[in-house]
């Protein structure tokens, strides 16, 4: 989750893998507008329903935030 210069909230969800070469990969599955509050259950939630709509549940293994500061 995270909110534009122009005060746009949104929400977005990035996988990082290893290929087969051992290189990282890393992929945006979404990145969309987010309404509300930035609050761990609002995130828990919208990963979640992502997770949902893209039929990858049995395939999240761990969940990690950062930010800059």
């Amino acid at each position: 989750m995270w909110t534009s210069l122009e005060n746009e909230p949104f929400g977005s969800l990035v996988v990082s893998y290893l290929d087969q070469a051992w290189v990282l990969r890393s992929r945006v599955l979404c990145c969309v507008v987010v309404n509300g509050r930035h609050t761990a259950s609002a995130t828990a939630a919208f990963l979640l329903r992502v997770a949902r709509e893209l039929d990858i549940n049995d395939k999240v293994g761990d969940c990690a935030h950062g930010w800059s500061g």
